[in-house]
């Protein structure tokens, strides 16, 4: 027996290519979602163990196992981590990866204090980092495993808002957005995060759209069926979930209440249940209230959030860069196809409705989202110091919403035949653009395993040179993870941070030069974004110390090596 097309369907004229696929086509269906989701996997595959751990990530393992390898923080402690001396790589990969034990949670939640991230990520790390061990594969399990997740989630979301054609299109941006590839293999909480919210709009959209003789039946017997309870349930899990794994889940769930006030606000038992959803979730997060202001003071402390810096002229960019960049971030072709898909595509579905201000749910919904998400990073921008737009993280909360407008565009374009055509040209744009970025080098990420590498196989290395790394902090534990990995026998010694270089910060780098160049014959300085007055405080203190440079070689992301060799004329003498 055939299964009747969707009503949605009925309403929106969908053309029998949409039909085959709604109907009793239940296999093709299968077969497509599988495709789709394959591709994607691969696609997040490729290079999951030998792409170089970055910054980020040393800190999602330091804070995992509850280790402080933030300087600002530690000064804040009153303690260092760079000694005077060249120390051991054991020194410094103690500071990284020594662990307070299995599922030691206060010691994650201590070293949180002093950051602005809740726990509920870092918590799974330490299982992780214990259970699985510290390779950059294992580390970066977690956000892999959800972010393949969240192809079929969106196929399933979008389902139960549209129509399968929806659900399969939505699939099909979120397996080749280059965004969604590059942070599934990023070892943060971003792809977590978006699984989460997905899963949680699935839920919410199963309460939503019951059938009317079911609700009037349990408001009727003043009983309410054991499934719903556990719709329910399960949607203040997912909720809380939320909150503990990214604070920018807030924004979505005001997004979520939004919605279904508006949807719902006649249907007394819907809302209740809601707001009680609500209760329980603030309920939940309330222990977290007294660390989250400790954190909110740490920001102030820190100076992160000094306010008055946005320019509103700065709005139609940031409009331009949230509706594109996480579709394909560097190319101006599907940008240009993705805004005028989106433009066209609503213009010719509200072109159609004979009550031209009427709001569909998937408009409406999509709507919801991006303005609480967006709306809550302004609020961020006007109150930070940064007169700069950074939407890539947060962009992948609001992506899922931005798939179903797009997918709803295209579906409400009136020419039958152009409508698979479009389909595939932007499915080719985006996978040729996410292919290029997956087969390059990550580009917020530093090459701290190719510089081990090439210090590793230089002829000229030697057990008793000393690799000296500015900024210190995370940069120089990420250099001893790679350099013990690769089983190199050095002494490794961190230079002082390079932000607002101070006198202090001149006589302390000159003296561990100095100690440096006492003990080694050559010296291995990695530049990672130092300032010009750091690099010439370095060359001039070892020029001065007879060393002169003999080799160097640059990374992507302002990441030098440069190899300084004492001249044979000026070997310190013995004794």
């Amino acid at each position: 027996m055939k299964t009747p097309v969707l009503q949605s369907e009925q309403k929106n004229g969908l053309n029998i290519w949409c039909r085959f696929l709604a109907s009793d086509q239940k296999k093709q269906t299968l077969i497509l979602l599988l495709l789709i989701t394959l591709a994607g996997l691969l696609l997040r595959l490729y290079g999951l163990n030998e792409r170089s751990l970055w910054v980020d990530e040393m800190f999602t393992i330091a804070h995992a196992l509850g280790n402080q390898i933030n300087l600002t923080a530690l000064d804040y402690l009153g303690q260092a981590m760079d000694p005077e001396t060249p120390q051991a790589l054991s020194y410094y990969h103690d500071f990284l990866l020594q662990s307070h034990g299995l599922g030691n949670w206060q010691a994650t939640v201590e070293v949180l204090k002093l950051n602005n991230h809740p726990p509920f990520f870092f918590w799974l790390m330490n299982w992780v980092i214990h259970l699985l061990g510290d390779s950059p594969a294992m580390l970066r399990l977690p956000a892999f495993l959800c972010g393949v997740a969240c192809i079929p989630m969106m196929f399933l979301l979008g389902r139960k808002i549209h129509s399968v054609p929806l659900g399969l299109m939505a699939a099909l941006f979120m397996s080749l957005s280059g965004y969604q590839v590059l942070h599934a293999q990023d070892a943060r909480p971003y792809t977590m995060v978006t699984l989460l919210a997905i899963s949680q709009s699935w839920l919410f959209f199963r309460l939503i759209q019951r059938p009317k003789e079911q609700v009037d039946s349990e408001q009727h017997e003043n009983t309410v069926q054991p499934a719903v309870w556990l719709h329910w349930l399960g949607f203040t899990l997912l909720g809380t979930l939320g909150l503990y794994t990214h604070y920018f889940y807030g924004p979505f769930l005001i997004g979520l209440l939004l919605y279904g006030s508006i949807r719902k606000f006649r249907d007394i038992q819907f809302i209740t249940a809601l707001i009680s959803s609500y209760l329980l979730i603030a309920l939940a997060f309330s222990p977290w209230l007294e660390i989250l202001n400790l954190q909110k003071d740490w920001v102030s402390h820190s100076g992160h959030f000094t306010g008055g810096r946005w320019d509103w002229i700065q709005v139609p960019e940031y409009i331009w860069r949230m509706l594109n960049e996480f579709v394909s971030p560097k190319n101006l072709l599907m940008k240009l196809l993705a805004t005028f898909l989106l433009i066209y595509g609503l213009w010719i579905h509200y072109h159609r409705k004979p009550n031209r201000f009427a709001i569909s749910p998937l408009v409406l919904f999509a709507f919801c989202w991006l303005v609480c998400i967006y709306g809550f990073q302004i609020l961020i921008d006007v109150l930070s110091d940064s007169s700069t737009l950074n939407v890539r993280r947060y962009t992948l909360l609001a992506a899922p919403a931005y798939y179903l407008l797009l997918g709803g565009a295209i579906i409400n374009i009136r020419e039958d035949w152009i409508r698979p055509a479009i389909i595939a040209g932007v499915a080719l744009i985006m996978g040729v653009n996410t292919g290029q970025i997956v087969t390059r080098s990550i580009p917020f990420a530093q090459h701290f395993s190719a510089v081990a590498q090439w210090i590793n196989k230089n002829p000229m290395l030697t057990p008793d040179d000393t690799v000296l790394v500015n900024p210190s902090g995370p940069h120089t534990v990420a250099m001893a993870y790679y350099l013990k990995r690769q089983s190199t026998h050095v002494r490794l010694l961190g230079l002082p941070v390079n932000s607002m270089f101070s006198e202090a910060d001149y006589r302390t780098l000159n003296r561990r030069l100095d100690n440096a160049s006492t003990t080694s014959e050559n010296l291995w300085v990695v530049l990672s974004q130092s300032s010009d007055s750091a690099k010439l405080a370095i060359d001039q203190r070892l020029t001065h110390q007879h060393f002169i440079p003999s080799a160097s070689v640059e990374f992507p992301k302002s990441l030098k090596v440069i190899l300084y060799t004492r001249t044979k004329h000026s070997l310190p003498k013995k004794g």
